[in-house]
């Protein structure tokens, strides 16, 4: 996801991802917001609702008591044609159809009142209902979205994370492996070389002593003054040259020929 650079994630990048997490959290507070709003008005409506409510509480409270009375009216009507003065005249038992009509007409208005106020507040209170859930749901959904998204880029960044870690260890694995085996080889061949020269110096000791030896035996002595104590025989400059020139070559000639196969 990201390149890989030795001392660290590309800033860059970073930066970016960041942005992106500012991005995705400014995206919830203003779904946070919304929703808030949403839910004030939702508050707003139950509150008108109520308000209704109550309206319609009172005008069934004054048709309740308008009923009241009319029954009351009604029953001082029944009384007094219960009476055996109830044969007054057509005058009141008109009075008494037109108060019977009346208080039919006001019942029947008061039920239709109060069945109207009913069906109107339960709608009121489904479609508030309705509001209120669908704006759960999109709240609810959006934020999920949000959620999901966030931690997706979230275990982006990890693995990205989790593998140029990975990386480095192995290229510094790696690096370390190969300092050593440059060590271990350059110890190695200091070993060689240095049991080399004990070679070459115990050759040449050896040489060195059996050309002495041999000067001694071959090469002819002039007559001269009989030797003083502690003198002794000492070979001359030139064969003690050419022997070791031709050890060295003996000694040197394989080694330099191993030195160059490697």
């Amino acid at each position: 996801m990201f390149d890989v650079k030795m001392r660290g994630y590309d800033t860059q990048q970073v930066d970016a991802e960041v942005e992106k997490y500012e991005t995705a959290i400014d995206r919830l507070n203003q779904t946070l917001n919304t929703v808030n709003g949403q839910l004030n008005q939702a508050e707003a409506a139950n509150r008108e609702l109520q308000q209704a409510n109550a309206q319609l509480n009172e005008q069934i409270k004054q048709l309740t008591e308008q009923n009241q009375q009319l029954t009351e009216q009604n029953q001082q009507l029944q009384t007094k044609l219960e009476n055996p003065y109830n044969n007054l005249g057509e005058g009141v038992q008109k009075v008494l159809a037109d108060t019977q009509n009346l208080y039919r007409e006001a019942e029947n208005h008061a039920t239709e009142i109060k069945l109207a106020a009913n069906k109107e507040a339960e709608e009121i209170r489904q479609q508030s209902r309705a509001t209120a859930n669908q704006l759960m749901s999109d709240t609810k959904k959006d934020a999920d979205n949000h959620l999901a998204e966030a931690k997706s880029q979230s275990e982006r960044i990890i693995e990205a994370a989790q593998k140029l870690s990975d990386q480095t260890r192995q290229k510094a694995d790696e690096y370390a492996a190969s300092r050593q085996a440059i060590a271990d080889k350059a110890d190695s061949l200091t070993k060689e070389i240095m049991a080399r020269l004990d070679e070459v110096n115990e050759f040449l000791g050896k040489k060195y002593g059996e050309g002495r030896k041999t000067v001694g035996l071959y090469t002819p002595q002039p007559e001269a003054a009989p030797a003083k104590q502690g003198d002794g025989v000492k070979p001359q400059a030139e064969d003690l040259e050419d022997d070791e020139t031709r050890t060295f070559a003996q000694i040197h000639g394989p080694a330099q020929n191993e030195s160059e196969t490697d």
